[in-house]
């Protein structure tokens, strides 16, 4: 039998494709039902069975995070079509590319798995949501924050939130601007100074 907080977010995953699905965008969906099918198969996972390979991708996708964030004071405050802007864009495109190839993986098989993919769909989820908070986005929010808390992890540092969290507009609201005081005047690492648009012991696709 699953572990209670397993069956509620089964139960929850669900519910919200079998009665929204005709308002959830397809991606979303394709999300709801892979997490719900891992969820099913948690309880049955052996311990000596091989690790997902999403969590083999965790470690770079916390570096690309990390390097994401000291990014962003120089992305706001480089001039367009700068070397700035787009070495800066370069690693905030890096940061994006780990978390889409752990996303597209097969759904896990364990929680330490859930909670990789978590924390890549919590970094394409980070601010969705707009001041009008529609429901498709709060229910999207919803599934991440659901499977941070059953995988047992702690959001990436430096993190903003969904966007619901205080109220405010994408991008403009006070857990941004705090991140970027903490960023103070950012910096670059040294493949994007190079020009390159990855780190040369990037995981391989």
């Amino acid at each position: 039998m699953l572990p209670p907080p397993c069956l509620a977010l089964a139960a929850y995953l669900s519910k919200t494709v079998s009665e929204n699905d005709h308002h959830l965008d397809e991606d979303t969906v394709q999300v709801f039902k892979a997490v719900h099918a891992s969820a099913a198969q948690f309880a049955e996972a052996s311990p000596a069975a091989e690790p997902d390979p999403h969590v083999a991708l965790l470690p770079a996708l916390r570096q690309a995070y990390a390097w994401d964030r000291a990014s962003r004071p120089i992305n706001n405050t480089a001039a367009m079509n700068s070397f700035e802007e787009e070495a800066s864009a370069a690693v905030q495109s890096h940061c994006w590319d780990i978390a889409g190839r752990i996303i597209t993986l097969p759904a896990p098989h364990t929680l330490a798995g859930l909670g990789a993919l978590a924390l890549a769909l919590s970094i394409q989820a980070e601010e969705a949501i707009g001041p009008a908070g529609y429901e498709e986005e709060r229910r999207h929010a919803a599934a991440i924050r659901a499977m941070i808390s059953v995988a047992g992890v702690d959001p990436l540092p430096n993190w903003c939130g969904f966007g619901d969290e205080d109220g405010a507009d994408c991008f403009s609201n006070s857990r941004y601007s705090a991140m970027l005081d903490r960023m103070g005047a950012g910096s670059l690492p040294a493949w994007a100074l190079a020009g390159k648009s990855g780190p040369d012991d990037a995981p391989e696709a």
